[in-house]
């Protein structure tokens, strides 16, 4: 396990230039740590990542901001909505991605509490345990959103929520919710909701990574205790997965299983050299490596065809959708043209006792048609897409048909 890569960001470290203790002063004696010199400030390992993430929260500001006020949300409608949603969503899966790093490298500094040498391993303290901090409160209020939708939901599904009763706050609580589920879709798009081991299963692996790593750092002095507990957990969590079946689709789920099917295998040859002969060391480190390597190899290969091919997919079907539903407009207003131009060229404007046959008629063809715009709405709803508008105008203009009086016009020849 190298754990200087677990710090890799596309920002470079530079905080590191301000620091200025001796580098043997401060290193982590113990175990891979100490052979491998890792540092144990915090901000030497992650600060990078810090940076990192700091980049992102100041988006997502900038996308609070296009939606601090009715009035300013109103202007920027629907970009300015869709710029809080998406850095939002960015600056939450950066967080909860590294949450490995940040909870080894926040006790590397937190259990070297001695190394308080100057201003800087000082900061480093602070930015550990603010961090610390942060993404507890973060998971804790994420939660507690995901949990609001998934009670709505539930009584949605039992049918214990009544439109009837109070139908204003009914659309309210439904447009809250929707909301919503389009801010945490990064948390919940790819699992099923019917109970809550599926709905929650993005906890489920946070708490998969935190054990994992946190077995990797309390078993230094064993390895091969180390090794067994890494492939007991893995091993775990793939049956615990298969029992859940949370995945809605089969595309999530392969990818799934196919990474921890990685991992397992990298644990059980780990697990192998751990118990090999001391004599044949050497020749099994190599071989292990080669294997270990073609592991990654595989794993990367694969998960970055499939992440390009599921791209061009949904590109693929974004386009098809919103030429299908261009083709579906004009074929409704093509229709509704020839209804109402129909009865003129057969001359029974006028007429006595087809009045009523007439405007019968023409309201069924609206009817159809308004019908079909809001099938095509809820279609765009379900895939995700964005609906469009919908006026007060063609909401309700399905009215009841009148009746109509024949008017008699005399011409003077």
């Amino acid at each position: 396990m190298v754990y200087s890569a677990m710090s890799s960001s596309f920002v470079s470290n530079w905080i590191t230039s301000y620091n200025t203790l001796n580098k043997e002063s401060i290193i982590f004696d113990w175990g891979i740590f100490e052979k491998n010199q890792i540092s144990a400030l915090y901000l030497d390992n992650f600060g990078d990542s810090v940076q990192e993430i700091m980049i992102y929260f100041g988006l997502f500001l900038l996308g609070v901001f296009l939606t601090i006020s009715p009035k300013i949300k109103r202007r920027t409608h629907p970009f300015g909505e869709k710029t809080h949603i998406t850095t939002f969503s960015f600056l939450m899966a950066n967080i909860f991605g590294k949450i490995q790093s940040q909870v080894l490298f926040s006790l590397l500094q937190i259990i070297k509490l001695h190394l308080l040498y100057d201003k800087y391993s000082w900061l480093s303290l602070v930015t550990a345990i603010s961090t610390m901090v942060i993404l507890l409160g973060l998971l804790i209020y994420c939660f507690r959103k995901l949990m609001v939708i998934f009670k709505y939901q539930q009584q949605l599904a039992n049918k214990k929520i009544r439109a009837a009763a109070n139908e204003n706050r009914f659309n309210h609580t439904r447009l809250q919710i929707r909301m919503l589920k389009k801010k945490y879709e990064f948390m919940i798009s790819d699992f099923k909701s019917s109970n809550a081991n599926q709905f929650f299963f993005v906890y489920w692996i946070t708490a998969f990574n935190i054990a994992y790593i946190l077995f990797i750092f309390c078993f230094q002095s064993s390895p091969r205790l180390q090794c067994l507990s890494i492939v007991v957990l893995v091993a775990g969590f793939m049956v615990f997965s298969a029992l859940v079946k949370p995945f809605k689709e089969r595309i999530p789920a392969f990818l799934h299983f196919f990474n921890f099917t990685c991992v397992l295998i990298a644990a059980i040859l780990n697990l192998a050299l751990a118990f090999s002969p001391v004599e044949n060391a050497k020749f099994s480190h190599e071989t292990q490596g080669w294997m270990v390597f073609s592991v990654i190899i595989m794993n990367t290969a694969a998960n970055g065809l499939f992440s390009i091919g599921g791209l061009i997919y949904e590109i693929y079907r974004r386009i098809k959708l919103k030429l299908s539903q261009s083709k579906n407009l004009r074929s409704d207003k093509t229709e509704s043209k020839e209804v109402i131009l129909q009865p003129i060229a057969n001359g029974l404007i006028g007429v006595a006792g087809h009045g009523g046959e007439l405007a019968n008629q023409i309201e069924s063809s609206n009817f159809q048609s308004i019908e079909r715009s809001l099938n095509l709405s809820t279609t765009n709803f379900i895939e995700n897409s964005s609906p469009p508008l919908m006026t007060h105008s063609n909401v309700f203009s399905t009215r009841k048909p009148r009746k109509r009086r024949l008017v008699t016009v005399q011409l003077n020849s």
